[in-house]
């Protein structure tokens, strides 16, 4: 017979693997819809180096490695350290200051009731 501390440990375990699960299943939705932004951007024709999409996306695109303080600072912060990327266009999770909305993109929070939006911007410096 199952003691009264095996049973919390069993719900405690439980619980945690739901909540594990619902934010893992929740941050690939929004990576995924992050990703399919910047893809619909290369595809009219911005140079995806010119995109700052998240850390995934600039160490996808960049012909350079990593290096810290090595390019422009970006939206993310990570633009600045791949020398060959731009931040003229930002996929990003809030509106950024200073930065021209070319759209706005609905995505559904997987495993997570509602639905979110991204901010896909334009930089007057570009």
């Amino acid at each position: 017979m199952p003691t009264t501390s095996r049973w919390a440990g069993a719900v405690g375990l439980v619980v945690v693997a739901a909540l594990s699960w619902s934010v893992t299943a929740s941050t690939l939705a929004r990576d995924g819809a992050q990703w399919r932004a910047a893809e619909r951007l290369v595809a009219r024709g911005v140079s995806a180096t010119d995109i700052d999409a998240g850390f995934e996306w600039l160490g996808w695109h960049s012909s350079r490695p990593m290096v810290t303080g090595s390019g422009v600072v970006g939206a993310h912060g990570y633009t600045s350290s791949f020398a060959d990327t731009r931040a003229c266009y930002t996929v990003s999770q809030s509106p950024l200051p200073d930065m021209a909305m070319v759209e706005t993109v609905h995505h559904p929070r997987f495993a997570v009731a509602g639905s979110s939006t991204l901010w896909v911007q334009r930089s007057a410096d570009c």
